[in-house]
């Protein structure tokens, strides 16, 4: 029987639809366990091949790499302590009145001609003094 010109077959028939097209595979639960599932092996798969690299040569070669550039950062740190350092106890000797040029002289057991070498070197204390105020570093 044909109803408005429709075949029988279709014509109680409406092509409505209703609500959200459904969920997608990867929202799903099972997809989800696969997405973990598969971060977990690549996840072991590259701490695998970081392990390998680590015991072989590279990573020897690596390790000793890291320790020269420890022995530098010490090296630099040690140095930059040594160029804070013996400034401060100059100008902390001169602000005490002791002369750090014959301080200097008498601990390190300097002979005549590099006595005359420091003394060259270094101002007399009295200057160093006069330019801890702050009015004393503009004046000199």
């Amino acid at each position: 029987m044909v109803h408005d010109g429709q075949s029988g077959g279709n014509a109680g028939t409406e092509r409505t639809q209703s609500g959200p097209s459904p969920p997608s595979d990867s929202s799903t639960p099972s997809a989800e366990a696969s997405k973990q599932a598969k971060a977990r092996v690549l996840l072991a798969k590259g701490t695998a091949t970081a392990d390998r690299v680590k015991a072989g040569p590279v990573g020897t070669f690596w390790s000793r790499l890291n320790a020269v550039d420890f022995m530098n950062s010490a090296f630099v740190f040690a140095v930059l302590f040594v160029f804070c350092l013996f400034p401060f106890l100059v100008v902390v000797d001169a602000a005490t009145g002791r002369d750090a040029r014959r301080t200097i002289i008498i601990r390190m057991g300097l002979n005549a001609q590099a006595a005359k070498d420091v003394d060259g070197l270094i101002s007399s204390g009295h200057q160093a003094v006069a330019a801890l105020s702050v009015l004393g570093a503009y004046q000199y």
